[in-house]
């Protein structure tokens, strides 16, 4: 998730507001994150390739392979 900035103080209440209704219909599925890519973290520049002129739908998600 990300809104943008990241000062404690601006993002740990909008999380704390969000915990009551989004993390119960997230666990029933009612709300799903949209994916656009899984990248492996070697490959971090192609995600930010990905990212930089805005060419990605929804979240590219970086993941760390059993090493």
């Amino acid at each position: 998730m990300s809104f943008g900035f990241s000062r404690d103080w601006e993002t740990v209440p909008i999380l704390e507001g969000l915990r009551a209704d989004v993390l119960p219909a997230l666990e029933r599925g009612e709300i799903r994150p949209v994916i656009d890519s899984t990248v492996d973290i070697a490959d971090f520049q192609k995600a930010a390739d990905r990212l930089r002129p805005g060419d990605a739908v929804g979240k590219v998600v970086l993941t760390f392979a059993d090493r």
